[in-house]
């Protein structure tokens, strides 16, 4: 199974530079996320894929259906694709980068109500063992998620070692294509 993996576009909350994994808090795109998504739907414009699976969050909805134009693909909402809960909804990116960073062990860290990246693994491993079960429906899929979930995705699949994972560069608006 070919997989498509597009880290959605820029939103307000980029901008303001926020941490955000809550579906029930307003982000959406910026103006200039929906330019970008618009460019990354011509660049995708003639790569076939049958479905189009996405976050619980509205900024990958948004970006899916600026892509979905050219192809009406049916969307899937998959809550394994969610951004890291990092505990510190709604505050800088830069405090949680921070917590993070002064950790022994980032795969461990887990701050305030949020979880660790283990945990988010554990989700991501488990999306992926279900995406292996697809592979008779489907033989191409866009992901449209977030940095860390496909920085994750991205390396289970080219058996990336974990303490490289987070290397794994997939820029806003961009995607990559990968062999499942």
């Amino acid at each position: 199974m070919e997989v498509l993996l597009a880290r959605h576009t820029e939103t307000n909350y980029n901008v303001l530079e926020l941490c955000n994994a809550d579906p029930t808090v307003d982000v959406s795109l910026s103006q200039h996320g929906i330019k970008q998504a618009e460019l990354l739907a011509i660049r995708l414009e003639t790569i076939p894929f049958e479905a189009i699976v996405i976050s619980e969050l509205k900024r990958t909805k948004q970006t899916a259906d600026i892509i979905n134009y050219a192809h009406n693909a049916p969307i899937l909402i998959d809550g394994r694709l969610n951004d890291i809960r990092t505990g510190f909804e709604g505050k800088p990116v830069a405090l949680y980068d921070e917590a993070r960073s002064s950790e022994p062990d980032i795969w461990k860290a887990k701050f305030n109500d949020g979880e660790s990246l283990d945990e988010l693994l554990e989700k991501v491993d488990d999306f992926l063992r279900h995406l292996q079960g697809q592979k008779m429906t489907y033989a191409s899929i866009l992901i449209v998620s977030h940095l860390t979930v496909l920085q994750l995705i991205a390396s289970r699949i080219k058996s990336i070692p974990r303490q490289s994972a987070l290397d794994v560069d997939i820029a806003q608006g961009d995607f990559i294509q990968l062999e499942l």
